[in-house]
C-alpha cells in the first residue's frame, strides 16, 4: 500500500483505519519500515514553536486504533518544520502480525500530548510500507520469505542484578499472592522541579513497603548533581537502577557503534553512583531495531500496562484508572518519574494495590519471584 486518500484531522483522538486496504496475508516481519506523509497547517498568527513534534503509530489491531495507544510500532518524529514525512521502523523481530492503521498524536513544547492550541489541522497524505531486502512474496504462498536479520555479537545469558536482594523478598513477598512491576521511565528529572517528582515517589513507595524499577538516562545523570543524588537515593532505598540509553532520542535508527556508545556510557555512569555492573534496559520510546537487538547485550523490557502519563489530557485520576482497571499477576507498569500527576497518582495506585492484596516490586524481583530468567537480548512485556 502506497497511497490513501487524504485524511485530515483537527483535533484528538486522531485514528486513520486503512484495514480495507491491507491484503489477508500482509505480516508487518517482513516490512523493514513504513514511509507516513503529512501536512501540518497551522492557526494563524500562532507560534510554531510551540509544536515540537509528535507520535505516528502502526496499530495491529482495533482495540489499539484509538487515537493515543503506541501500538505495535511508532515514531516521535511527527515534526512542524518543513518535513513532510515521518518513518516508522519495522525491523524489531517482534514485530509482526497486522496492520489496521494509524495513531497519531501531536506533541507541544511541554512534551506532552493533547492538541496544541497552535495546531489547526493535520492531514495524513500517503502510507508507503517498505520491505525487508530479500523479502518476496512466493507465488500462492500465505507468506513472503523473511530476509536474514542481524548477527547477535554475543551469546544471550541469563541477566543477574547486582542489587537484588532477595533477603528482602523473602521478608516482604509472599509468592503465592499477586505481584507487580512497577517501573518509572525519564528519570532523573534533570533539573529541581522534576527531581522533586522522583523524590516524592521515592517516598511514596517507602511509605507502602513497595519497591519498582526506575530507567534513568545518562545525560540527565552527568550534568546534574539535584539528579546524581536521585539515582544515589533509589538505589539506597532499594529500588532497581536501570539503563534507559543516554538520552531521549530512539536507538532504533542508529548504527551499532553509537547504540554500543551511549548504552555503555550511562552503564559507566550508573555504575559510578550505585558500584553495580549489570542493568535492565529499556529502549527510549519503547523503539527497536534488529541492531539493538544484536549488540545490547542486556533484557529489553517492555510493558503490559500503560499509564499514558505522558498523554497531556490524560488527569491523575485517569491515570489511576488506566493502571488498576486491569491489572493482574505478573504485569509490568510503565510511567514516568518526571511528571507531577505521575507523583500524585502513585499513593493512590500504591493504596490500590495493597486494598486488594497486590504485591509491587522491581522488574528483576519480579521475575526472581516468579522463577523466571532475564535472558540477553530478548524482550519481556510480563513475568505470566
Amino acid at each position: 500500500m502506497s497511497k490513501v486518500s487524504a485524511k485530515t484531522f483537527t483535533s484528538s483522538p486522531a485514528a486513520l483505519d486503512f484495514s480495507s486496504q491491507i491484503e489477508s496475508r500482509f505480516d508487518l516481519s517482513y516490512f523493514k519500515e513504513v514511509k507516513v506523509g503529512y501536512t501540518l497547517e497551522i492557526n494563524e498568527e500562532a507560534d510554531i514553536a510551540t509544536i515540537t513534534g509528535g507520535k505516528i503509530a502502526v496499530a495491529s489491531t482495533t482495540d489499539d486504533l484509538n487515537g493515543y495507544s503506541d501500538g505495535i510500532a511508532f515514531s516521535y518524529n511527527l515534526s512542524s518544520t518543513d518535513e513532510t514525512s515521518t518513518t516508522i521502523d519495522l525491523s524489531g523481530d517482534k514485530v509482526s502480525g497486522s496492520a489496521v492503521g494509524l495513531n497519531v498524536q501531536p506533541m507541544d513544547s511541554a512534551n506532552n500530548y493533547g492538541w496544541p492550541a497552535a495546531l489547526k489541522s493535520i492531514t495524513i497524505t500517503s502510507i508507503e510500507f517498505v520491505a525487508k531486502e530479500g523479502a518476496v512474496y512466493t507465488e500462492g504462498g500465505v507468506k513472503p520469505t523473511p530476509a536474514p536479520t542481524v548477527a547477535p555479537e554475543f551469546e544471550s545469558s541469563e541477566f543477574h542484578y547486582d542489587g537484588l536482594n532477595r533477603a528482602w523478598i523473602d521478608a516482604n513477598i509472599d509468592p503465592s499472592k499477586p505481584v507487580v512491576a512497577i517501573s518509572f521511565d525519564d528519570g532523573p528529572g534533570g533539573y529541581s522541579k522534576f527531581v522533586d517528582y522522583g523524590m516524592q515517589i521515592q517516598n511514596s513507595l517507602k511509605e507502602y513497603g513497595a519497591h519498582a524499577t526506575f530507567f534513568y538516562i545518562g545525560a540527565h545523570i552527568e550534568h546534574d548533581e539535584d539528579s546524581r543524588n536521585e539515582v544515589i537515593s533509589a538505589k539506597e532505598a532499594g529500588f532497581e537502577v536501570a539503563n534507559h540509553s543516554y538520552d531521549s532520542n530512539g536507538l532504533n535508527k542508529e548504527d551499532a557503534d553509537i547504540i554500543k556508545e551511549k548504552i555503555q556510557k550511562t552503564d559507566a555512569l550508573l555504575k559510578e553512583l550505585t558500584g553495580y555492573n549489570n542493568f535492565l534496559f529499556r529502549a527510549p520510546n519503547v523503539a527497536y531495531s534488529d541492531t539493538m537487538f544484536a549488540v545490547i547485550e542486556k533484557p529489553f523490557i517492555d510493558v503490559s500496562v500503560w499509564s499514558n502519563d505522558y498523554v497531556n489530557s490524560t488527569t491523575k485520576e485517569d491515570l489511576v484508572e488506566n493502571v488498576t482497571k486491569n491489572l493482574k499477576d505478573g504485569d509490568i507498569i510503565n510511567m514516568h518519574s518526571v511528571h507531577e500527576k505521575t507523583a500524585q497518582a502513585v499513593p493512590e495506585i500504591l493504596k490500590y494495590c495493597k486494598d486488594n492484596g497486590i504485591q509491587v516490586v522491581g522488574v528483576s524481583e519480579l521475575f526472581a519471584i516468579k522463577g523466571k530468567a532475564l535472558m540477553t537480548g530478548k524482550k519481556y512485556n510480563n513475568a505470566y
